[in-house]
């Protein structure tokens, strides 16, 4: 059997435990779509769009916590993996990206689809590399295992298509051995970085003078298995903990110590806990914009203990009072056990206050309300899915005025909820939950996607057939791109391109093969949204909301 440049690029990707493809055929691509086809360890999953291949790819590596390939042809397959690929970095996911070429001998030359792929995506990926005839092994190991090391990311591998199709002199057996190893270290346990010992015993004795103390959880949480010391620290001490919106379940929001999340979207009494704690201690975060509302929300009178494993993060908008280069796990755990024989206090009443107002505030925010307009109250939407589906369901959310309610459901683990929250992009729903389905087969995945959003990419609804993949697609339509008519109408008082008109997407869906559904009263919303959660497969509800709630 012939090894060619696209056997030992598939084949260092299944040694390296990618069982995950998701792409678009292209010329450049079709020998190593081949070589998959000739594994059984891995999957070649054909998308629609290359957006949604990268979309899918991220939402498959966040549930499995595994390296996961997108791949496109050269030229506009390439580009259209940016948006995907870009996400993807902005939140720390390793999905490796493979594009392919025109031949090495052509480039340079201005030739048809040639474009500078290699310098666009070096600018949001942690490793971009073009393969080399005498180096395609060491590089695309390089790039799977920089994808999983220290904090995740995307990484990207050019692959021309002479390199691919020529032959190759395969790699020895012991160097697929030792990928084997490098990998499986990398995904099951990150390397530890555990803080000072004399950064642990300043953070426990600055909390001890304490009267507010908060945590605040990042998304390093999900990569480094901060679910129990994280839970551990706060039930020890009674101490509040919120977390980013891509961190959501590293502690559970049914917790009693759980005060939802941070950000510029967050529940009023989240903020204000924030603001007005007296010690904050933030793990696992970069403290971004997001996070902090513009870097307004921590007090600037405020101990401030920061521990992350960027260095580039500490000390980069806050002044911390303690810096530590650590994973959140390690920094949980040693200030568990210092605290336990130093600290003999615990904060159980502000915590019993602060989660009272939040669950308050969570709830009267879901309350359905009287309206003025015709369609569907969201909140009823919420409602009723909370009442009919799984009790362990999960879900993801695009970017725009639809999460609005949606985001306020309950997250009660790491994989509760899927969102590329540092990048925010419309369109994103829909290929989280596609991926994040299938890296969760036995577990309940909803979408909810504003019309604008879903309609970019409502193509691969035919992949969600094709692929038997049993997402529910919830669409909170009100025939507009609301956030921004919403700003429109403040600042303008008219609307300019943010109106237009929408298909039936209940008829979109039938068309596909999948099961549909619409509404557009509340009072029929209980007994659709029991129908549509229970098909056995994918299916889409359409519901034609009140575009005057929150407008």
């Amino acid at each position: 059997m012939t090894h060619t440049g696209a056997t030992t690029v598939v084949e260092t990707l299944v040694r390296a435990g990618v069982d995950r493809m998701f792409g678009l055929v292209g010329t450049t691509v079709l020998e190593i779509v081949d070589e998959v086809d000739q594994h059984e360890e891995i999957e070649y999953i054909t998308t629609r769009h290359e957006q949604v291949a990268a979309g899918m790819a991220t939402g498959y590596a966040l549930a499995t916590r595994k390296p996961t390939v997108s791949i496109s042809h050269v030229g506009p397959g390439a580009a259209n993996q940016v948006i995907g690929v870009a996400a993807a970095y902005r939140d720390n996911v390793p999905v490796v990206s493979i594009t392919g070429n025109e031949a090495s001998t052509r480039l340079g030359n201005d030739v048809n689809h040639e474009w500078d792929v290699m310098d666009v995506f070096d600018s949001f990926t942690k490793y971009s590399t073009q393969v080399e005839p005498h180096d395609v092994f060491r590089r695309t190991r390089h790039a799977v295992l920089q994808s999983i090391t220290g904090i995740p990311g995307p990484t990207h591998i050019d692959v021309p298509r002479d390199i691919a199709e020529s032959h190759r002199e395969p790699p020895p057996n012991r160097e697929y051995d030792r990928l084997e190893v490098a990998s499986g270290q990398g995904v099951a346990s990150r390397t530890p970085s555990c803080p000072p010992a004399e950064s642990v015993a300043r953070a426990v004795k600055l909390l001890a003078e304490a009267e507010r103390p908060i945590i605040i959880a990042g998304n390093e949480c999900r990569w480094f298995e901060t679910e129990g010391p994280l839970q551990a620290f706060a039930e020890a001490f009674d101490i509040p903990v919120v977390t980013t919106q891509s961190s959501r379940g590293a502690l559970s929001e049914a917790h009693p110590r759980s005060l939802g999340y941070v950000a510029n979207s967050g529940l009023e009494p989240t903020n204000a806990a924030v603001k007005d704690a007296d010690y904050v201690l933030a793990v696992g975060t970069r403290l971004s914009d997001q996070t902090t509302a513009d870097w307004s929300i921590i007090d600037d009178e405020a101990t401030l203990v920061h521990a992350t494993i960027r260095a580039s993060e500490l000390d980069r908008f806050y002044s911390a009072d303690v810096s530590m280069l650590s994973d959140p796990a390690s920094t949980l755990t040693a200030l568990l056990d210092h605290a336990r024989d130093e600290l003999d206090r615990r904060w159980t009443d502000v915590a019993d206050e602060l989660r009272a107002a939040y669950e308050t505030a969570r709830t009267q925010k879901l309350e359905p309300k009287d309206h003025a307009g015709p369609g569907v109250d969201p909140r009823v939407v919420v409602q009723s899915v909370v009442k009919h589906a799984d009790d362990d369901f999960a879900f993801t959310t695009g970017g725009g005025t639809h999460n609005t309610y949606p985001r306020l459901l309950p997250v009660r683990d790491m994989n509760g909820k899927f969102v590329t929250a540092n990048f925010t992009g419309m369109s994103q729903g829909l290929p989280l939950a596609l991926g994040a389905q299938l890296g969760m087969p036995d577990r309940q995945v909803i979408t909810f996607e504003g019309d604008g959003g879903f309609a970019m990419v409502l193509q691969d609804l035919e992949t969600a057939v094709r692929e038997d993949i049993p997402v529910k697609i919830i669409i909170l339509n009100n025939d507009a791109f609301m956030s921004h008519a919403i700003r429109q109408q403040d600042r303008y008082g008219r609307y300019t391109g943010t109106k237009y008109g929408n298909p039936p997407f209940d008829h979109v869906a039938e068309e596909f093969g999948m099961r549909g559904f619409t509404v557009n009263e509340d009072e029929n919303v209980d007994e659709v949204v029991r129908d549509f959660l229970a098909v056995d497969g994918p299916a889409l509800l359409d519901v034609h909301v009140d575009p005057t709630i929150d407008a």
